[in-house]
């Protein structure tokens, strides 16, 4: 429906491509169909579906301006690894499983589903059209349990932090201040922690600076944590959590 010259077919790794951007011009969908297992950095990748104006080097071009339009569809086995913990990140995403499998084994090929698919395409396009029309009244698309269950997995997966107070902690809420109060753990021992559990579990194991920055600016759904930091820098405490019994 969109032609060739409007699809790119790309991977995560060449997204640290200087001149990536560029190809990406003019496109309107942009596909990936593979992942190896090593972390790549958002930071391209969210600069790319903010529509917001983009930069873009060329070879042996000028540089080029422009807001990018591409829709980016990940056809997957394993979700990538990103080093990302952040809100931004995530919001941009909607994960579908397909629990469907089909093999001859199973005998439920079928060998003239290309033929029928072509033959189908004006379908897929009156589809296509009344699928944008409720995406415009609804807003967005609208949340599934399933989706939003495994979006939530796919966030603990990536974060070492996440996955740590999940394995070891339990959520202390804030609607009871002085039992809420009592929870302050000095930084310096949950870092401790952390990485003990960090290098047990073969996780990558965060510095402190980063660690404390996350707990500034991330939220870590169910827990409610406060970072209390002492005005001369030189301590701080942690407070929402209890031991997991």
């Amino acid at each position: 429906m969109l032609g060739q010259s409007s699809v790119l077919s790309f991977s995560f790794n060449e997204l640290k491509n200087n001149f990536f951007t560029g190809t990406i011009f003019g496109k309107r969908a942009g596909l990936v169909e593979e992942v190896s297992g090593n972390y790549f950095e958002s930071d391209v990748f969210k600069r790319i579906t903010g529509q917001s104006m983009v930069t873009a080097d060329r070879k042996y071009k000028d540089p080029i301006s422009f807001i990018p339009c591409m829709k980016i569809i990940i056809s997957v086995n394993q979700l990538p690894r990103v080093n990302d913990v952040f809100e931004g990140y995530y919001r941009r995403l909607g994960i579908v499983r397909f629990n469907a499998h089909f093999s001859l084994a199973d005998n439920n090929l079928d060998p003239e589903i290309e033929f029928k698919l072509d033959r189908a395409r004006k379908a897929f396009l009156h589809f296509a059209l009344d699928g944008l029309e409720s995406l415009i009244l609804e807003g967005g698309f609208l949340p599934v349990a399933d989706d939003t269950a495994l979006l939530a997995e796919y966030t603990t997966s990536n974060s070492s932090l996440l996955f740590f107070l999940g394995q070891n902690f339990a959520p202390v809420p804030k609607d009871n201040a002085s039992v809420y109060t009592a929870t302050a753990m000095p930084f310096k021992e949950f870092y401790s922690q952390y990485s003990t559990f960090a290098r047990e579990n073969g996780l990558g194991q965060k510095s402190a600076v980063t660690l404390l920055d996350e707990l500034r600016r991330s939220k870590f759904k169910p827990f409610d944590l406060t970072l209390e930091e002492a005005k001369d820098g030189r301590q701080a405490y942690v407070l929402g959590l209890k031991k997991a019994i």
